[in-house]
């Protein structure tokens, strides 16, 4: 019974930074920049999932593998994502490691240009909650795609598998949540001392170093990728939020929205 609310686990890791940002003094969301955060999010993923931009690279294995599937009669869509994924495989390590960091520099690339555009004319405590928005609503966002598959492998799994990923879901959308807003106050701040742009570029760089980790993770299997990106993610976070959260508490209270 307790595997239907593992999708809800997510959800609470986003819960737990908005309380941490509480805990730092903010006693009030401003929920007008709060909300387009999460709008933002969403359209970065129309934009990565519709563009297919994260893709590119594979587009040619595709195109292949289902040819070759067509001409064999395979219809079965995990038989056809293994095939792409042994053709992959084939073509060596380098080629993993460059379609990682082309998916992750992408995933910068669109989501901390569309944040820079919303936040570099805002206040530090508008751009906290739009960085505070956009990391809720990614959890939201995992919460949503995950479902079918996380409920289905969880059915199967022990009590301890159980327990370690719910333990990991809810540290990872925690973490991720104040890595948004850590970056996202951390461009204002670069904005502020007139080198926005330079700051855009370092926040994609980092984004784009997280999820390229992750991405090697996910096609190798290595754990080392795993834990060096996750103590990238939660060291960035806590260290921008906390060296700059003190600027958005000491701005003028204005009428939350």
């Amino acid at each position: 019974m307790f595997v239907w609310f593992y999708p809800l686990f997510p959800v609470v890791g986003g819960l737990l930074a908005m309380f941490f940002i509480y805990m730092l003094g903010f006693k009030r969301f401003y929920w007008r920049e709060f909300f387009m955060g999460l709008a933002i999010l969403f359209i970065c993923i129309g934009i990565q999932v519709l563009s297919y931009v994260q893709q590119i690279p594979l587009l040619p294995i595709v195109f292949d593998v289902r040819q070759e599937a067509a001409a064999m009669n395979i219809t079965d869509p995990a038989t056809i994502s293994k095939m792409v994924l042994d053709r992959i495989y084939s073509k060596g390590i380098l080629f993993i490691v460059g379609i990682s960091l082309w998916a992750g520099f992408m995933a910068g690339i669109i989501q901390e240009t569309l944040k820079y555009l919303w936040i570099r004319k805002s206040s530090y405590i508008k751009a906290l909650n739009i960085g505070l928005g956009f990391g809720f609503a990614e959890a939201l966002a995992i919460t949503l795609l995950t479902f079918p598959t996380q409920v289905n492998y969880l059915y199967t799994a022990s009590a301890n598998i159980f327990l370690a990923s719910a333990f990991l879901s809810i540290y990872e959308r925690f973490a991720s949540a104040l890595f948004h807003v850590g970056l996202a106050l951390f461009m204002l701040d670069m904005v502020k001392r007139s080198i926005g742009l330079i700051g855009l570029g370092l926040a994609i760089a980092i984004h784009g170093a997280v999820d390229s980790l992750a991405m090697l993770y996910q096609y190798l299997g290595e754990i080392e990728f795993l834990a060096v990106s996750e103590v990238l993610l939660i060291v960035t976070a806590l260290i921008l939020t906390l060296k700059i959260y003190g600027k958005a508490l000491a701005e003028p209270i204005s009428s939350p929205t």
